[in-house]
């Protein structure tokens, strides 16, 4: 049995609140956060902490916390992707959901934690002011009783001398021993480097979007486009690729969607960053944007910057008519690295959900994203179309570069008249990774990580706590 500890376990969604007092900048996170979307009455605006609120009225409605008993086969509908005692549970593990306050005055065992999602740009590791813990959690963290988790999985930050020298920081500032903290990540960068921290790897992303999936019946249509490139947030290398795409009048042959939102002039760009050359014809298909899909619209998808946002399962959705109406899938990847030694996003090497998809709807695709991603899946034990189709863009670490090998490939692929032979030639490939995508359990070696109580400290402070227990009772 594993203990989960909440802050509030009477509401049906036990979690943990967030508030002002929890974070060292006062001026931090601001009070203009965007709005990013409203899911039936829901606004996630301040909700960049899954599990915690800025204000209590905001948790009570909130549907990204975790369920005391969600069904499996309701996650999609659940929002409960970011809660660690599903993900115990499904692994047939038995959870015990327990209040904070009661579970700190006995000596067993427990974790507590907070998941942190859509923090683009967003220190964390040094905002969060974990003075506002009690003396008990504290004092129960650095004995061993209590499993103090941050779930960073599904974003990943980048984890520079900088950043960790800063979250150390941070944890000594409070009295936490940074050796009793476990910090979750996505990036497999970090596996062989020994931290102040314990640092799990957790391929969060391949974990929640398998939940998705569904072993359908794919039929092309008669009119299916070659290639699916969806869009949702601005992004330089999004807005290069398709301006690449309408210059080389081969847009007719996708199905694609580009919202640029504000972003529409080179002074918009994070850090004035886009690496192509800006003109006036630039400039103009950006301001041009939303570009989207009728179906998407039909099929009950958000307008606007919500384009592709199932709102029954945003980000992680395979809806079927992606499959059905397209041939090839283009991803393009959260991250695609602008500059070495990649100063802002680092090196993940772990793809996002937005590679699962393809995987999970039995496509073929090629990956717009950082280097050696198809590299990582294959480690993983995947398969790529390197026997089909030039790969070696994959290789490259010069963005320019990197971008211009993609551009090159996907315009020769448009120009070949046995397309639909050859993406009917990856059967076996999409097929075994399919099924590969079914089997794996990313989640299992963080399962393990998380679960491990086997301090000495708590031992001895268990000790000491049964002889002060017997020598009040003589």
């Amino acid at each position: 049995m594993v203990n989960f500890a909440f802050q509030d376990v009477e509401h049906p969604y036990p979690h943990n609140i967030l508030t002002e007092k929890d974070f060292i900048n006062e001026e931090w996170p601001p009070a203009t956060w965007p709005q990013l979307y409203t899911v039936d009455g829901w606004n996630q605006g301040a909700g960049y902490f899954s599990f915690f609120s800025l204000n209590y009225e905001d948790a009570q409605s909130t549907l990204n916390i975790a369920s005391t008993e969600p069904p499996l086969k309701t996650l999609p509908d659940s929002y409960d992707v970011c809660s660690l005692p599903y993900w115990f549970r499904k692994n047939g593990l038995e959870t015990n959901i327990v209040a904070l306050d009661e579970i700190l005055k006995t000596d067993e065992n427990f974790i507590y934690y907070f998941t942190i999602v859509m923090h683009d740009h967003v220190e964390w590791y040094q905002n969060v002011n974990f003075n506002s813990f009690s003396i008990e959690l504290i004092s129960a963290i650095n004995s061993g009783q209590c499993s103090l988790v941050i779930n960073d999985a599904m974003e990943s930050t980048y984890f520079s001398r900088r950043t960790i020298d800063r979250f150390t920081a941070n944890l000594r500032s409070s009295m936490i021993k940074p050796d009793k903290v476990t910090v979750l990540t996505g990036s497999a960068n970090y596996l062989y480097n020994e931290l102040p921290f314990k640092l799990v790897h957790w391929g969060f992303n391949e974990s929640v979007t398998s939940e998705f999936v569904k072993d359908y019946e794919i039929e092309k249509n008669a009119d299916a486009k070659r290639f699916l490139c969806l869009n949702l947030f601005p992004k330089a290398e999004r807005l290069h690729f398709i301006y690449e795409m309408y210059k080389n009048n081969i847009l007719d042959q996708f199905n694609f969607s580009l919202c640029m939102g504000e972003t529409k002039g080179l002074e918009d760009f994070y850090d004035g960053k886009y690496p192509w050359p800006w003109d006036e014809d630039v400039e103009n298909f950006a301001l041009n944007s939303p570009y989207t899909l009728d179906k998407e619209q039909e099929q009950g998808f958000e307008e606007d910057r919500h384009l592709n946002m199932n709102v029954k399962g945003p980000y992680f959705s395979l809806p079927k008519f992606h499959a059905e109406d397209n041939l090839l899938y283009i991803v393009t990847e959260s991250i695609f690295n602008y500059c070495v030694p990649f100063r802002d996003n680092g090196m993940t090497r772990d793809v996002s959900e937005k590679t699962w998809k393809p995987i999970g709807l039995k496509m073929p695709f090629i990956i717009i994203g950082q280097p050696f991603g198809l590299k990582r899946l294959r480690e993983l034990g995947y398969k790529t179309f390197h026997t089909l189709w030039n790969e070696d863009y994959d290789n490259i670490l010069d963005e320019r570069l990197r971008m211009k090998a993609i551009v090159d490939l996907v315009i020769s692929l448009s120009k070949r008249e046995d397309f639909k032979e050859m993406v009917e030639s990856c059967r076996d490939i999409v097929e075994h990774n399919f099924q590969l995508f079914q089997l794996r359990s990313p989640e299992q070696e963080m399962i393990k990580e998380v679960a491990s109580f086997s301090s000495l400290d708590f031992v001895r402070a268990r000790e000491r706590k049964a002889r002060e227990r017997n020598t009040v009772e003589l």
